[in-house]
């Protein structure tokens, strides 16, 4: 599922930034190639901590995925050590820490975004159901 778009990081970091860091053919202008490899496997990132807790493909893509997509594809675009700055470094780090939290349930997504979320229901308790249990303190005892 396409989190971010070409247009999302041009809105972030400018067309400037993008034609220096996405032209891999030295002609000036992004490749599309390029860019769209990129936001991919930020895609792809952001699919393996998500699949772990909630059903893919997301109904809707939240704002907030939105920004780490295009922060994940913008480290990756940065292959030369110059283009790698203090900003870019920090705003993907910040991602990978969100998406290390929504898949470990110490954040959570909207729940219009997740399939078969009802809005504003909380989530169901797990209930368990078994046999009585066998060893219990009383037929413990003396043992």
């Amino acid at each position: 599922m396409p989190y971010a778009t070409s247009t999302d990081l041009i809105a972030t970091h400018g067309q400037d930034w993008l034609d220096r860091v996405a032209d891999r053919d030295g002609d000036g202008a992004a490749d599309a190639a390029v860019v769209q490899a990129a936001l991919d496997e930020a895609a792809g990132q952001i699919d393996a901590y998500l699949g772990a807790r909630y059903a893919l493909p997301l109904v809707t893509v939240p704002d907030i995925l939105r920004r780490a997509a295009v922060d994940l594809a913008a480290r990756l675009l940065c292959t030369h050590p110059a283009d790698l700055t203090e900003d870019i470094t920090a705003r993907a780090a910040r991602a990978d820490a969100l998406l290390r939290d929504l898949s470990s349930g110490r954040a959570a997504l909207p729940a219009e975004a997740v399939p078969g979320a009802a809005p504003g229901a909380p989530p169901r308790p797990v209930v368990t159901a078994g046999p009585p249990r066998h060893f219990t303190r009383d037929t413990l005892r003396g043992v």
